[in-house]
């Protein structure tokens, strides 16, 4: 245990780092929650690193299928349709309408033709 003495002055420091990181107070009581703080100063001391989460899509896993009698049928499915293993990163993404999906009325078939022709 350390004999730690917080002063006015660091806690002060503390509370204008916290002010530019926009922290808000929940956020510095889940902070002080367990062993959060302390894993974090292995990181100050060279002893960690803090990796960001990869969020790996498997595109060859089956499909949800909320209704027992719906099928996802093979012949159905784009020949050009993305499989394997896909890292997402949401700056790589972005909405695609096709000219009719942007009218009124869009018929699911009709959009997987005009993408099988691309």
């Amino acid at each position: 245990m350390s004999d730690l003495m917080l002063d006015v002055d660091q806690a002060g420091e503390l509370k204008a780092a916290f002010r530019r990181g926009s922290w808000t107070n929940a956020e510095i009581k889940s902070a002080c929650e367990g062993d959060k703080l302390a894993k974090f100063r292995q990181v100050i001391l060279g002893n960690a690193e803090i990796v960001t989460v990869k969020h790996i899509i498997d595109c060859d896993s089956h499909p949800f299928v909320p209704v027992r009698n719906w099928e996802v049928r093979e012949s159905d499915q784009l020949a050009s349709r993305v499989t394997g293993q896909l890292e997402w990163n949401a700056a790589n993404v972005g909405l695609f309408l096709s000219d009719t999906q942007k009218s009124d009325r869009h018929e699911g078939n009709q959009l997987r033709k005009e993408l099988e022709s691309q």
